[in-house]
């Protein structure tokens, strides 16, 4: 009996030791970070020691990611883009872009994201536009609000373009809103599972909590219904970071124009919970419009113009950004809206 125990016991281990070995050397768990050649990331209990998302300034690097190679550059803000004056030229439609990756351009190189062909777009239909880019990888509207008000204060523009994407749902389910910064200068986010560390060091463990859990988004701990509910509460926390963009704009007699899309998973997945994200823009829409807000909702636009091409076409196999190609395609369509909509005008 003994002898048998110790046997089962054997044979259990090397089972889920071959099983843990095959699931990392196929990579069928990993998360976002780790599929694109870097560590695992959590996405939850992390403490920073101020309320601002940005990236270090004046640096020069190459992005760690195994989809894209490009350099990258920070300007004296620690923003994607060159340096720029507080002040205004008169002959130039000053805009300021704000948002996360996407805005920023992650997977393109500078001079091809859909913010610096936006310029271009806007030139040939007769526009002079200066058009600046301050979003941020990894920030939020929250993160995009805190820095315009507080950073880029004094800072003259004619328009600030407040992006609103799909992850920025997710973001909103791991941070939650202006609670997140705590009166001492610090921020905090949401806290993990206690089953956290499992998910980090075990693929097997992977396996079985997302299967448990139903959960949509590897490494995120939350059912479909838990993120359905949670986007009630992000579409309200948007709409009132919108209120305060419009509000600190005006002081500088500048006007808001939102901008909300979808990103290449949103194009190429059709499920309930990407459903409910395109729901609640056609929802902030409406709000919007109600204030005299102007809005551009490009998720039908842009899936429109790429769901029948390949999806490589326009993003990478593992990294969920567009590439070149794809923000080409944004900056026509975001341009053609602005055009159409007489938000700016010849």
């Amino acid at each position: 009996m003994k002898k048998y125990l110790v046997y089962s016991v054997f044979i259990t281990l090397v089972t889920l030791i071959t099983a843990e070995v095959y699931l990392r050397h196929k990579g069928i768990y990993d998360t976002f970070p780790e599929s694109i050649g870097k560590r695992y990331t959590t996405y939850y209990n992390d403490v920073f020691p101020t309320w601002y998302f940005i990236n270090k300034p004046d640096r020069d690097y190459i992005p760690e990611n195994s989809d894209f190679h490009y350099r990258y550059h920070t300007n004296s803000l620690g923003l994607r883009e060159k340096n720029f004056s507080k002040e205004k030229k008169d002959s130039f439609i000053r805009i300021f872009v704000t948002g996360d990756s996407f805005a920023e351009g992650q997977g393109a190189p500078y001079d091809s994201t859909w913010v610096h062909l936006l310029s271009r777009y806007l030139a040939k239909d007769g526009i002079n536009a200066e058009v600046l880019n301050t979003g941020v990888a990894g920030s939020d509207p929250v993160y995009n609000y805190v820095f315009h008000r507080d950073i880029l204060k004094g800072y003259k523009s004619d328009y600030v373009v407040v992006c609103i994407n799909y992850s920025d749902f997710t973001d909103y389910l791991l941070r939650g809103g202006l609670e997140r910064f705590h009166a001492d200068g610090t921020t905090h986010y949401r806290k993990g599972p206690w089953y956290e560390p499992f998910y980090h060091y075990s693929y097997f463990a992977r396996g079985i909590i997302e299967h448990v859990g139903e959960f949509p988004f590897r490494g995120i701990y939350a059912s479909e219904n838990d993120f359905i509910t949670s986007t009630d509460s992000a579409k309200v926390c948007y709409s009132a970071v919108i209120d305060s963009f419009v509000n600190i704009a005006q002081e500088s007699k500048a006007k808001i124009i939102v901008v909300m899309f979808s990103t290449p998973i949103g194009i190429r997945n059709d499920n309930n919970v990407n459903r409910k994200f395109r729901q609640c823009f056609m929802d902030i829409q409406q709000q919007l419009a109600k204030k005299n807000i102007a809005c551009i909702n490009i998720w039908d636009d842009l899936k429109n113009s790429l769901k029948n091409k390949d999806y490589l076409r326009y993003s990478y196999p593992n990294d969920p950004h567009f590439n070149p190609y794809g923000y080409n395609v944004m900056a026509q369509v975001i341009e053609h809206k602005l055009i159409e909509n007489n938000i700016l005008t010849r």
